[in-house]
């Protein structure tokens, strides 16, 4: 992440890279989140959705314990790859719906 950061010329600490950091999270929108068990911001996604529920917004949190970040790309026929793509057309037509 370290070599991420430097590419980009952020910090980490920086609220404009990491959402998680930004000072309120009241009166954000609705939010669908997805986590892969093995990405190396598994925990702040997961912890980030927690802080926008706690601020009131609306979540929908999809967890893929046991994969890699971008599993769903480079092994798109793993029926796990399937489960995603589901998720997110699940997740975009909660969103559309007013995140009922």
């Amino acid at each position: 992440m370290k070599a991420l950061y430097s590419f980009l010329g952020v910090s980490a600490s920086s609220a404009e890279f990491s959402p998680l950091l930004a000072a309120s999270h009241t009166g954000l929108p609705p939010a669908t989140v997805y986590i892969c068990g093995l990405d190396p911001l598994r925990d702040e996604g997961l912890l980030y959705e927690r802080v926008l529920r706690e601020a009131g917004v609306k979540t929908k949190l999809y967890v893929y314990p046991g994969l890699p970040h971008g599993f769903h790309v480079v092994l798109p026929q793993m029926k796990a790859a399937a489960k995603y793509n589901a998720d997110v057309d699940e997740g975009i037509k909660w969103l559309l719906s007013g995140a009922a």
